[in-house]
């Protein structure tokens, strides 16, 4: 019985989302536009009838950005967008919207979507500004260190994202990322020291 249940409001979910533009696979519901890439994962409990969640988003194109520091190839650039949101060697996007919803029937469901779709716009128009999104970032950092490193690479806060690097080395708190490229394995963190040292050094 508690599969019928997570079945129906799966299938609920995917059809009403897709009404909005989202795409759908598994457990989570996905769209992009000119700057983000967006996505709601949910987990339902069919025991309870209840549901609980999380929207994401980050901007569409950071990950060509850590993929160009620390892949050695470029067909990774071909992987489908469902991929870019829940896959391998990604840039974690940023909790926004957590949702619960303890009794789940269609308004209820429906309200939610709405309001998911609403949070969505409340993204576009907030964070259209690189230096409000900035000082979301940083104060709220609920991103695991390479996420937070390459969100400061790719908004070129070079000076924020050294002293940032030093005081992780000083705290003994590594990047947790180590790469093999061009036939050296390097650290995360002296990837992006490299690459920031060329880009000052070609201004």
């Amino acid at each position: 019985m508690s599969r019928e249940v997570e079945k129906k409001w799966t299938t609920f979910i995917k059809l009403k989302s897709k009404e909005n533009g989202w795409k759908f696979k598994n457990y989570f519901s996905f769209k992009k536009n000119d700057i983000f890439l967006f996505d709601f994962m949910f987990w339902i409990n069919g025991k309870t009838n209840s549901l609980s969640g999380v929207l994401h988003f980050k901007f569409a194109d950071i990950d060509n950005l850590f993929w160009a520091l620390t892949v050695d190839n470029d067909k990774i650039e071909n992987y489908p967008l469902s991929l870019k949101v829940d896959g391998s060697h990604l840039v974690r996007p940023i909790d926004y919207y957590r949702f619960e919803l303890k009794d789940i029937n269609e308004t209820s469901l429906s309200n939610l979507l709405e309001t998911i779709d609403k949070k969505v716009i409340e993204i576009n128009e907030k964070f259209s500004s690189k230096e409000i999104y900035f000082e979301y970032i940083k104060n709220n950092k609920a991103l695991n260190e390479y996420s937070y490193l390459t969100n400061l690479l790719y908004l070129n806060k070079h000076d924020e994202l050294l002293f940032f690097i030093a005081y992780c080395k000083k705290n003994k708190i590594t990047s947790g990322l180590s790469f093999y490229k061009n036939g050296e394995t390097k650290d995360y963190f002296d990837i992006i020291i490299k690459y920031v040292d060329l880009k000052k050094g070609s201004r």
